[in-house]
């Protein structure tokens, strides 16, 4: 049962993460890029498993009755929450896009 309650909490950050990213998909789709580029149909079957691992990887550790396991799981949800659309992609689509304004990097040619 934990595997399923971890691996659901972690698609459901991924799957926020996916609506921010989203506003920025049109922008990333004019950027010259390399050949080998993978499709971008390809990113959310990639995203989808990883975050699936994440999760198994996480339960695995809820499991485990050792020292330091609350410190693994805090710093888990921490970085789920940083990569889940509603603090980390929105902070990220901020910070790199031109039109906001506080991009610490130029922006792409070609937009």
């Amino acid at each position: 049962m934990p595997y399923l309650v971890f691996i659901l909490i972690s698609l459901a950050a991924g799957g926020l993460s996916a609506i921010a990213v989203m506003r920025g998909l049109p922008a990333y789709e004019r950027l010259a890029k390399p050949p080998l580029t993978p499709p971008s149909a390809a990113f959310p079957v990639v995203w989808g498993i990883l975050y699936i691992l994440m999760g198994a990887g996480a339960a695995r550790v809820w499991l485990t009755r050792g020292r330091g396991r609350g410190a693994a799981l805090a710093l888990y949800g921490l970085q789920l929450a940083i990569s889940c659309g509603a603090c980390g992609s929105s902070l990220w689509g901020c910070a790199s896009s031109p039109l906001c304004g506080c991009s610490p990097w130029p922006p792409p040619s070609g937009l």
